[in-house]
């Protein structure tokens, strides 16, 4: 598939090819084909929740997250938004975002968190 050749050399692997078109799972489904595991603990670049969400979903529960809007505050200038992801039937907890991109992401890294996909990260004072 020539979308998931030119994601993987996004990543260092060996492709050519259109990424355009591409979904998270095709994305995900490729690199780990290649050797790529997400576990618990991975440091997930911050656009990746969202996609890691989307796999997990779909492989354990054959759904896809929904992401909705609960609340906005704020001035038009400066508003705040509050989303919340849903999958199989539960709502995972909310998120507050800048914009409505952040907040997904932040809604789908406490869902993976709750799931056990991805471990707290305690600050350590150095």
């Amino acid at each position: 598939m020539r979308c998931t050749e030119a994601t993987l050399r996004t990543f260092g692997i060996e492709g050519e090819g259109d990424h355009r078109g591409c979904t998270g799972v095709d994305i995900l489904d490729a690199l780990s084909r290649h050797g790529w595991k997400w576990q618990p603990g991975f440091a997930f670049d911050d656009r990746m929740h969202q996609l890691a969400l989307q796999q997990h979903c779909q492989r354990v529960y054959g759904s896809t997250p929904e992401y909705e809007l609960l609340d906005e505050q704020g001035p038009d200038h400066s508003k705040a938004f509050e989303v919340g992801v849903f999958c199989n039937g539960y709502r995972y907890p909310t998120a507050w975002g800048n914009n409505k991109k952040d907040a997904e992401q932040l809604a789908a890294q406490a869902a993976l968190t709750e799931l056990g996909v991805l471990e707290v990260q305690e600050d350590i004072e150095q």
